[in-house]
């Protein structure tokens, strides 16, 4: 009866194991189903699928929409104004009513330069006849022969502008009826006391 008894108990006792066992994982598998469903974190933010979840580390101080530049809001810089301060400096006189100015500071490319240059022929003709050569290149003269007393290509290369000015009306011309060459001196043709 001994060896009956003792098969008994080690019978029972796997078998009790053996459900301790079976038991245990049931246990386990529905701890980690339930811990799926019930105890799952939810994200802080909703995002749709195709974007991805960024998460801020620092607190955002943008707003919440972004202004995107159209023709209304776009702000252009201010160009910087031309300078404009024109020196003469009369460097020949052959005739009395013939002069030549060495002029500094000039941009041909500003129409107030243009009008500064009018008025100082304005001023230095006072009226009377007469014709103002005006150039880039201090080492000019008036050798050439009259009428103009300015050799052409010399006012090709150097030549700024003519003002002149009979008994009624006073005329500037640009450096293009010499056919100067560049940009910025076919900028001005000619102007007058009338206005064009």
């Amino acid at each position: 009866m001994k060896s009956i008894k003792s098969y008994g108990q080690k019978a029972a006792i796997v078998l009790f194991g053996l459900a301790m066992g079976l038991t245990n994982i049931a246990c386990n598998q529905k701890s980690s189903s339930s811990e799926s469903t019930n105890f799952e974190e939810k994200p802080e933010t909703t995002t749709s699928p195709t974007q991805p979840v960024v998460k801020d580390t620092v607190a955002s101080t943008t707003p919440a929409t972004i202004n995107t530049p159209t023709k209304d809001n776009i702000v252009y810089a201010t160009p910087a104004p031309k300078v404009c301060q024109p020196n003469f400096k009369m460097i020949g006189k052959p005739k009395g009513n013939h002069y030549l100015f060495y002029l500094t500071g000039f941009n041909p490319g500003e129409f107030k330069c243009w009008n500064l240059v009018e008025e100082h022929g304005v001023s230095i003709c006072n009226g009377q006849p007469c014709v103002i050569y005006y150039v880039d290149d201090p080492n000019a003269s008036m050798s050439a022969p009259p009428p103009n007393y300015v050799d052409t290509k010399f006012l090709k290369a150097h030549g700024y502008g003519q003002f002149s000015h009979d008994e009624n009306w006073w005329e500037m011309k640009g450096s293009k009826i010499w056919g100067r060459e560049g940009k910025q001196f076919l900028y001005f043709n000619t102007n007058n006391n009338a206005g064009g």
